[in-house]
């Protein structure tokens, strides 16, 4: 992609996965949009399914416009709960903002577009919505790497978190409680991901565990009262959920010892 981006000739980028596919007016569409707002970034619907089960859902910005940087501000975490802010491919970039910014892919494997998206909205001067569905993704893709036990891939998905917070923290929004399900997400679905490893044995998945409860501890997530913090079920849930399995872990390891 950094090859990509030294080499582009056009006026703006567009990114897309080769397993995914676009609506036929998305380009003439987003052209469409350039013409009247020359934005840094435009922003657009999709729809995502799952390969395994078939389910859909489909994303959009809460309404078509063009925003300010203050106005991009102020509704920030809106736009972030209606559209992927992560994503590269719902996404279509000015290629002389980026030249000025001097925006990057980071050497990671995983979260590599998060972070570019976040060098972009640290500097962005003015952004445009488009509430239409114009991209199709896949997931939960047989043999998917969430699907695997990688602690590489949780330190650097963590890292993604972090940088997520000194965008915040440029942008002057309060993240506390974002942050903190980004983290209890990304930690359940770790354990989750352990305790349903069939091939593991119960020895395996405890050293495993244990790894991850030290990071978890590291984090400062070890506390029952965070939990009011949060304020939606599902991340409460979960939240207990990793308090839960990693407590009876340290009795189970007590015990044994």
């Amino acid at each position: 992609r950094n090859l990509a981006l030294s080499l582009a000739q056009g006026e703006y980028v567009y990114f897309i996965d080769a397993d995914d596919y676009i609506e036929k007016d998305l380009l003439q569409d987003m052209d469409n949009q350039i013409e009247e707002f020359h934005p840094d970034i435009i922003f657009f619907g999709y729809e995502m399914e799952s390969i395994r089960s078939g389910k859909k859902i489909i994303k959009m910005p809460h309404e078509t416009s063009h925003f300010s940087r203050n106005e991009f501000i102020n509704n920030f975490h809106l736009i972030e709960h209606n559209v992927d802010i992560n994503s590269l491919w719902n996404k279509v970039y000015n290629k002389k903002f980026l030249d000025k910014i001097s925006a990057i892919f980071p050497a990671m494997s995983v979260g590599e577009d998060a972070v570019f998206n976040y060098q972009c909205f640290k500097r962005v001067s003015n952004v445009t919505l488009v509430r239409q569905k114009y991209y199709h993704y896949s997931f939960e893709r047989p043999g998917s790497a969430i699907n695997t036990i990688s602690f590489n891939r949780m330190e650097q998905r963590l890292k993604v978190v972090t940088e997520y917070e000194r965008l915040c923290k440029v942008l002057q929004i309060n993240s506390q409680e974002e942050s903190l399900i980004k983290k209890v997400n990304i930690f359940f679905s770790e354990i989750k991901t352990i305790l349903s490893a069939g091939y593991l044995s119960n020895t395996e998945k405890s050293e495993k565990l244990i790894i991850i409860k030290d990071e978890f501890i590291r984090y400062h997530l070890f506390n029952i009262m965070m939990i009011f913090e949060i304020r939606t079920n599902k991340s409460k849930v979960k939240f207990i959920f990793c308090l839960f399995v990693l407590s009876m872990l340290i009795k189970w390891r007590i015990r044994n010892d």
